[in-house]
């Protein structure tokens, strides 16, 4: 694993002979939604477990603390996007006061004001969508949810592995999926299969993050 394998990330989870079973409640568990985050604990726990070299999916034994970690997760992909909806509320109550007044000599500013902040929210996101896979990478192996901001750690642990190739891969596996499942929607009996190809796409990008994490920690241990 001196480099990452976007081929075996891809086929790992098929080499699991119970991936059919476990894909199939994974898609079941997206569909009921308030299941939803359970899927992204078992991400959590693939990365894990790919980091010390084991590609077997994880099984839903442990249903509820998959489901507290991707809970957890969910709440710390808000708060490090909660400065983007600030900055949209931030525009959208001038732009909304100038609307209702009437005020033509405002429209200049809030144009400008809407703009400025606009540039800002998305760079802001687009530097934010980038680091989270790192963070969440970082969470991973330390399990605490403090982890998720520790960001001068995240950042050593980025220089310490190939990060960006696994960040890559991973939005091309996302991508990928987001493709596939947008093409089976126009069939209503196919579209039910959609949670599934998330499922698995998830697992992917795990095993991605699982390689990044078996350089970036000391060759899979855990970091203390």
């Amino acid at each position: 694993m001196n480099t990452i394998d976007l081929g075996r990330a891809v086929r790992a989870p098929f080499a699991d002979h119970e991936w059919l079973n476990k894909t199939l409640l994974g898609l079941v568990w997206t569909l009921l939604v308030v299941t939803a985050p359970a899927v992204l604990g078992a991400q959590v726990e693939y990365i894990r477990r790919c980091a010390v070299g084991n590609e077997e999916l994880p099984d839903w034994s442990d249903f509820g603390d998959k489901w507290v970690t991707g809970l957890l997760v969910a709440v710390a992909g808000f708060i490090y996007f909660l400065p983007v909806v600030i900055a949209a509320i931030t525009v959208l109550v001038p732009v909304s006061v100038v609307a209702v007044s009437g005020d033509e000599r405002a429209i200049p500013f809030s144009v400008l004001l809407a703009g400025l902040v606009g540039v800002g929210a998305l760079l802001y996101a687009l530097v934010v969508t980038i680091f989270f896979y790192a963070a969440l990478t970082h969470y991973a192996m330390s399990g605490r949810f403090g982890a998720f901001f520790e960001f001068g750690e995240i950042a050593a642990r980025i220089r310490a592995g190939s990060y960006f190739p696994a960040w890559l891969y991973a939005w091309v596996i996302s991508l990928v999926a987001g493709i596939v499942s947008s093409a089976l929607t126009g069939t209503w009996v196919l579209s039910l299969i959609t949670p599934g190809i998330s499922y698995l796409a998830a697992m992917m990008t795990g095993h991605v993050l699982g390689q990044y994490a078996w350089q970036a920690y000391r060759a899979g241990q855990p970091a203390a």
